[in-house]
């Protein structure tokens, strides 16, 4: 178990209002390795749901992130289901972009294969 214990991470997930309004607390917290925020959570708490270009929506994680990068934190952003979308998390400074969720990969997978063997059938 200790050499387990050796090799967990523990990271915070930023999903409601009270851990925005609590982030100086929470990136203070002994052996945290980093922040990921979770947009389209924190969206529907904030009361804009799934809109995660409303302007709370980014004054809270502009929050979070300065925060975070102010205590030497690493941050990242979950739920980026396009690549598009996880390049301009990163340009903006996060450390972190996750690539989305083992059903969103799978899906999007499985409609490539199946377009590709469309293509390839109306091909000849």
């Amino acid at each position: 178990m200790r050499t387990a214990n050796d090799h967990i991470v523990v990271i915070a997930q930023i999903e409601i209002v009270n851990a925005v309004n609590d982030i100086e607390r929470i990136v203070a917290v002994p052996d945290l390795a980093a922040i990921i925020i979770g947009p389209g959570d924190l969206s529907v708490a904030l009361g804009a749901a799934f809109d995660k270009k409303h302007p709370t929506v980014l004054e809270a994680i502009d929050r979070v992130k300065s925060t975070a990068l102010a205590a030497n934190m690493p941050v990242g952003m979950a739920g980026t289901s396009d690549p598009e979308t996880a390049i301009g998390w990163l340009r903006q400074g996060f450390q972190v972009a996750t690539l989305g969720n083992t059903n969103g990969m799978l899906m999007r997978a499985s409609r490539n294969f199946v377009d590709s063997v469309r293509r390839g059938v109306s091909e000849e």
